[in-house]
């Protein structure tokens, strides 16, 4: 897994939405209100028709789907929502490793390498 760290408001869900169209992936989301935000931000892209449906982590049903591969957004929102909803856990810390040296080797990477 690679990890996109940026300051809010640089790009990450706009580079994100680029590379699930080019890939067609989902990216997940935590709620109703984000998935209808990352929707609208893709149409202001002009990314609307290959962009795949956002998939929300309170769904029900995300077990039963055919999709193998996602890209998350808001990470810590989500894995919050996750814990509660199916388990009633509540994470006060997390650790995470990112063993990418710089956002310009990981964003060349997931360009030039496509799954």
């Amino acid at each position: 897994m690679k990890i996109l760290q940026m300051p809010r408001g640089c790009g990450k869900t706009t580079t994100l939405i680029e590379y699930s169209c080019q890939h067609q992936m989902p990216i997940l989301v935590w709620n109703d209100w984000q998935k209808n935000m990352v929707k609208s931000k893709a149409q202001q892209m002009g990314l609307a028709d290959e962009f795949p449906e956002p998939l929300v982590c309170t769904e029900e049903k995300l077990r039963g789907r055919r999709v193998k591969k996602v890209l998350i957004d808001d990470m810590d929102v989500a894995l919050h929502h996750l814990l509660d909803r199916h388990y009633g856990l509540e994470c006060t810390v997390a650790t995470l490793s990112n063993d990418e040296t710089s956002v310009e080797s990981w964003l060349d990477e997931i360009w030039n390498h496509a799954e």
